[in-house]
């Protein structure tokens, strides 16, 4: 399947009262390098079109648990993802999950409440030059990201800067030019850091 995960082993079936067909799935192994489909298929979850099992639950009573064991050939790459994403691993009754760091849990917060039509996330100005992360339901209900930037343009068109970065975002989104999720969150990481000149004061001013 390309992705590093064996396929699933065939589910046990009853044939009568006392015969089944099939081996049964043997116990998951944390430090094994197999991948845990009975707690996967028990969260309803099931492969994409490509055959790709998710790394994590998304969500309900065991969301964030990690599937893979961690001998697993792709584990490291997993866990790798997990943080680039604003994620932290830690473990809880000797399995690893992952949670969202607090930056991470504000910027789900956000796309949460955030309504169907285009929106702004966030928005931050340097210099002259003012950048935004929009976000916009389609029409299948799939959650969409464009970036938007603009500069003193907007001054002679009688547009505030918050109209321009809307009308931006418009035009990126008619072109098609939108984000995937991990390139805004990434968008959001940087137009949330803090910046190196204000680190400095605050440290100087005792707030970090």
């Amino acid at each position: 399947m390309g992705n590093g995960i064996p396929p699933k082993p065939p589910s046990m079936k009853k044939q009568d009262e006392d015969k089944f067909i099939g081996p049964p799935e043997p116990p998951f192994d944390v430090k094994g390098t197999g991948y845990d489909y009975r707690t996967a298929e028990s969260n309803k979850m099931k492969a994409d079109k490509t055959g790709h099992w998710a790394s994590r639950v998304p969500s309900g009573k065991d969301e964030g648990l990690i599937l893979k064991g961690r001998g697993h050939e792709t584990y490291d790459k997993t866990v790798s993802t997990e943080k680039d994403m604003g994620y932290e691993i830690y473990e809880k009754d000797g399995r690893d999950y992952s949670k969202a760091t607090p930056r991470r849990a504000k910027f789900e917060e956000i796309i949460y409440n955030a309504p169907d039509e285009l929106a702004q996330v966030v928005t931050r100005q340097d210099g002259r030059t003012h950048h935004a992360l929009y976000t916009f339901l389609d029409k299948d209900d799939v959650r969409k990201y464009v970036s938007s930037n603009t500069d003193q343009w907007w001054k002679p068109k009688e547009l505030s800067h918050q109209g321009a970065l809307y009308k931006n975002a418009s035009n990126q989104v008619k072109s098609g030019n939108f984000l995937s999720e991990t390139d805004a969150w990434g968008l959001y990481k940087e137009l949330t850091h803090t910046s190196v000149q204000k680190r400095f004061v605050d440290s100087i001013m005792g707030k970090n």
